[in-house]
């Protein structure tokens, strides 16, 4: 006789399986956001969560109106996260482009490395892309 299993349970044999080998664990520290363009776009990070040594967010842009009207030259506009030291002082750790036409979920690199940012918070800038 042949067991089967349910499209349920192989679906939860599967995120648990997920869970207990720690392929996407979710990181500590807050996440503070400074928008320049936050009139013309909002930016709600989602929760931080380290894959392999990447340290990553699902962030939500929310368009209100095109960023050119915020003075950006394009529709790209450039992210950076910095580490919060002790001592406030702040020490880069990522950037990178965005498109940013439509609202929608954008997956950002905060850190290439977790040992970077560790269990300390974090500032996520949003603005204008510069020249190339």
């Amino acid at each position: 006789m042949e067991a089967r299993l349910s499209n349920n349970a192989r679906c939860l044999g599967v995120l648990l399986a997920a869970a207990l080998t720690g392929t996407a664990a979710q990181a500590a520290g807050p996440i503070k956001v400074e928008n320049a363009l936050a009139q013309c776009v909002a930016l709600q990070p989602g929760v931080r969560t380290t894959t392999g040594q990447q340290v990553m967010t699902e962030a939500t842009l929310t368009v209100k109106k095109s960023i050119g009207e915020c003075g950006c030259k394009s529709a790209i506009a450039t992210y950076t996260s910095q580490v919060e030291m002790e001592g406030g002082y702040r020490s880069f750790l990522q950037r990178g482009a965005l498109l940013v036409k439509e609202s929608g979920v954008q997956p950002l690199t905060l850190a290439s490395s977790a040992q970077l940012l560790g269990d300390r918070g974090l500032v996520l800038s949003l603005a204008c892309a510069g020249p190339d």
